[in-house]
């Protein structure tokens, strides 16, 4: 054997999904990596995630009752399992990663090379030990493999080992940067043609607020999006107006995620929820630097156009804060109810599904919680905050953003003064601060 499958446990081999096991893929994907055809290792790798995510999204939520509904693809089942906090990031890195190389093979005419065939197998390893180790309603196994641990890679392969330090650096920046190293150009060479890679790691560091090697990346490659097609074009324009914004170069966000959004929307019907969100922020920070009112209408309007062909809760919670700014309060309050309906109930299937084990992700919670205090439930937002600020107590940069937005809605719903001094009192209680407010 000349892969992991070898090492596999005849438990993993032969689980049973609904209706095959993973035996006969795994099997071929054994003898197309001894043949050396790199391209049939992606594609069966590919196919053997589909597989897994489909089986744990039904598991979770059950069959669709209504046979006509729209079936999901497997970036939106990819999405939903991260958005009910069930693939947690790294996970969804390696998903979204195999995901697209999977893509790669099935509509691009280029040859796939044997080291991205062994980065296949890195996230497939992942992506298994995700599944029948650490997915609540899985197999709940020990180990996927024969022995108590993962085969030793070999290394002095660039791609595969970037792949592994994906996992092994917990998206450590400092770790990533390798690819600035001495085998920079190395590494660039191969970027131009496999774009996975250097998206993953653009979308990590702009998440990390490494800004400087999010913008050393895209530079660098900037000239070979162009020739990118689908879903790999889409998401680098998408990820470099992020960091356009995120560095306050906001016009040229602004003119480049104009531009992108009009191409999406020529051509599908369906929104693309990330460029709608990241565009309606733009108008914000515009509105909030230049304190033009006009930029607020805008991102009031793309927010509230994006939540009602969507119901994302992210875009849903910035209509009704907009909606607030622009001194709507009745319909802030009613959109403000339509997410708190979809996040308790997405909340209390959580918890049933994984016998509390599990619970919503910290922007979720927190939009919740703004959901509560923008229909002035001040105790259910305080418990809200609290548990967030707990449970995410790592994630200080986004506790500190959270805390910005939640003293400027305070001061903006205009709650009486024993409200506000009782809102206050138990916030500092209930996250052991004293320099909230």
């Amino acid at each position: 054997m000349n892969t992991f499958v070898g090492n596999l446990r005849n438990e993993v081999i032969r689980h049973k999904l609904k209706d095959t096991t993973l035996e006969g893929d795994l099997a071929n994907l054994n003898k197309v990596y001894a043949a050396g055809a790199p391209e049939a290792v992606v594609f069966y790798c590919a196919r053997i995630l589909e597989a897994i995510l489909k089986d744990s999204h039904l598991l979770f939520f059950g069959e669709d009752p209504n046979p006509r509904s729209r079936k999901p693809g497997l970036a939106d089942i990819e999405q939903k399992l991260f958005d009910y906090n069930l693939l947690k990031q790294n996970r969804y890195y390696w998903a979204k990663g195999l995901r697209l190389l999977g893509n790669d093979v099935r509509h691009s005419l280029r040859r796939i090379k044997a080291d991205e065939a062994d980065c296949a197998l890195v996230f497939l390893e992942f992506i298994l030990v995700w599944y029948f180790c650490e997915f609540p309603l899985g197999p709940r196994q020990n180990t996927i493999y024969k022995g108590q641990a993962r085969i030793d890679r070999a290394g002095g392969n660039l791609l595969p080992d970037l792949a592994w330090t994906l996992d092994s650096s917990r998206l450590n920046p400092e770790k990533l940067k390798v690819v600035f190293g001495p085998h920079g150009q190395d590494y660039f060479k191969k970027f131009s043609t496999n774009f996975t890679f250097p998206l993953l790691l653009i979308d990590i560091f702009i998440a990390q607020g490494d800004h400087a090697s999010a913008t050393r990346l895209i530079e660098g490659l900037e000239s070979f999006a162009y020739k990118q097609k689908g879903a790999l074009r889409d998401r680098f324009f998408q990820l470099q107006g992020l960091l356009l914004s995120r560095e306050e170069r906001l016009d040229d966000a602004m003119q480049l995620l104009e531009k992108e959004e009009a191409r999406l929307r020529a051509r599908s019907e369906r929104i693309d929820v990330e460029t709608t969100g990241i565009l309606a922020g733009v108008y914000k920070r515009i509105w909030k630097q230049r304190q033009d009112e006009g930029y607020l209408r805008k991102s009031y309007e793309t927010y509230r156009k994006g939540w009602r062909d969507s119901k994302n809760t992210y875009l849903g919670i910035n209509a009704a804060t907009t909606s607030l700014w622009l001194n709507n309060p009745l319909e802030s309050q009613q959109i403000a109810k339509e997410i708190m309906g979809i996040l308790e109930q997405r909340r209390k299937l959580i918890q049933q599904k994984t016998d509390n084990r599990y619970d919503l992700n910290y922007w979720d919670m927190v939009t919740l919680a703004e959901a509560c205090l923008l229909t002035h439930d001040l105790q259910g937002a305080c418990e809200l905050y609290r548990t967030a600020f707990e449970q995410f107590s790592q994630m200080s940069d986004h506790i500190a953003s959270t805390r910005k937005q939640l003293e400027v809605l305070v001061e903006k719903l205009g709650f009486d003064s024993d409200n506000v001094n009782k809102f206050v009192i138990i916030l500092r209680v209930m996250t052991r601060t004293a320099d909230f407010a």
